[in-house]
């Protein structure tokens, strides 16, 4: 790009290797210097469509291939991308049309300069370091801002590496500081990311205003959606009842597979609030669109097991949770509970030991290994479980539970304990940007 900025003649194109970013790079600088014989090679040699680059990018490399002749390959990157993201098939399609129609002057080429290109290049080097190096990864973002102060890929990639060591104000501040006033999904798509960054900084609250704001600018369901994430993780279960109903009714009860984990999300608060025929309707809608999927699978089983009801059937979903996540504790723990609701309890021991190398620490496998064990008869190992348990939990109802049965044994089989939770990434909205 130096090169190209002191008007050197006949500058070489890069040697791409395996580099996607040298990819995008080859690019850049082949529209920039209207190489057309260098365009059409790279048009040739590289599908774009399976190279790891980001979706701006690829839209960038579209528009290029587009104005510069390469309409069979920019025809595929936006048909690939029209069935990769249906929410926009409509603006990918009339990019289509264009191209169909010959008027590939329509479609607007990106501003690229030499600036623009190595300002990339740094926030490009940023990334590589970004997982070991984090400081020299700031120092490369920030001489990439440095020239492109609004260089979005280096905002966002400092915001990451603030949160990641706690300075959420500086992290929000850089997320504000990109350019939103093009593009209103942008625009949300960052406030819900400023929220994220309020809920991790224990600012819940101003959290759920930001959002609060963005459902009543916008609609925004996601944004609705994670207000009751916030509540939930809060056990605040009436709350957050409230919040999933109101993104119900934003979507006007049309649920579709995008919407699942809405399903599982309130499913789970109703069963934590007792409203078990809503719960299991929730949870079955949710399988309904992932019949695999392994934590709603072990939440709807384990529920039904600790009720003591279709346990053949939790039975066979546990197991089936199980084979696709043999190493997660939990899962396995609900297996070895449901083998003990049902009085396979050799059964029940052998998995619930399992369950404990998985996951030692756990006080509920801990409290379900001593009741296992009361029932083969080995009752000074199921009491030595029970203090394990009490030594791991501060919850005051379990804690009550497991002394009770300390002092007088396993007298009856305790129910209502709650389904385990899945893993919070799986149901809470961490990732709210491509």
């Amino acid at each position: 790009w130096a090169d190209i900025a002191s008007g050197k003649k006949n500058t070489k194109p890069l040697d791409i290797g395996n580099s996607p970013s040298l990819a995008y790079q080859n690019v850049l600088m082949a529209a920039y210097t209207n190489n057309s014989a260098h365009l059409t090679k790279i048009a040739a040699e590289i599908d774009f469509t399976t190279t790891p680059i980001t979706i701006p990018q690829l839209e960038n490399v579209a528009a290029i291939f587009a104005n510069k002749g390469q309409t069979l390959a920019a025809a595929k990157i936006y048909t690939t991308l029209r069935n990769a993201l249906p929410d926009k098939a409509e603006y990918y399609t009339a990019k289509l049309k264009v191209i169909e129609n010959k008027d590939t002057a329509a479609i607007p080429l990106p501003a690229i300069t030499p600036q623009m290109g190595l300002a990339q290049a740094l926030t490009d080097v940023a990334k590589l370091l970004s997982n070991n190096f984090q400081d020299s990864a700031r120092i490369f973002a920030h001489l990439s801002l440095f020239l492109t102060p609004a260089q979005e890929e280096s905002l966002e990639l400092l915001a990451q590496l603030a949160a990641e060591v706690g300075q959420h104000d500086e992290a929000t501040s850089f997320l504000s500081r990109i350019d939103t006033s093009g593009s209103e999904d942008k625009r949300q798509t960052v406030q819900r990311q400023i929220a994220l960054l309020l809920q991790d900084a224990g600012k819940k609250d101003d959290a759920i205003h930001v959002l609060e704001k963005l459902v009543s600018d916008s609609g925004n369901i996601e944004a609705q959606v994670q207000i009751g994430d916030i509540y939930r993780g809060d056990e605040q279960y009436k709350d957050a009842l409230k919040a999933y109903n109101k993104a119900f009714d934003l979507l006007d009860e049309k649920i579709s597979q995008k919407h699942w984990t809405l399903l599982f999300s309130r499913g789970m608060v109703n069963e934590r609030l007792k409203n078990w025929d809503q719960a299991e309707k929730d949870l079955q809608g949710a399988l309904s669109y992932e019949p695999d999927q392994p934590y709603v699978l072990n939440y709807l089983g384990y529920s039904w097991a600790d009720q003591g009801r279709n346990l053949d059937k939790a039975a066979e979903m546990i197991e089936k949770a199980a084979r696709l996540r043999p190493q997660d504790g939990s899962i396995v723990d609900s297996l070895g509970w449901v083998y003990f609701r049902i009085g396979k309890y050799d059964k029940a021991v052998k998995t619930l030991e399992r369950a404990i190398e998985l996951a030692p620490t756990e006080a509920e496998i801990n409290d379900h290994l001593g009741d296992a064990y009361w029932k083969v008869g080995r009752k000074n190992e199921a009491r030595f479980q029970w203090n394990r348990a009490l030594s791991f939990t501060k919850d005051t109802d379990l804690t009550a539970k497991i002394t009770d049965k300390i002092k007088n044994g396993l007298t009856a089989v305790t129910t209502a304990t709650p389904a385990p939770t899945p893993p919070e990434d799986l149901v809470k909205n961490k990732n709210v940007a491509e």
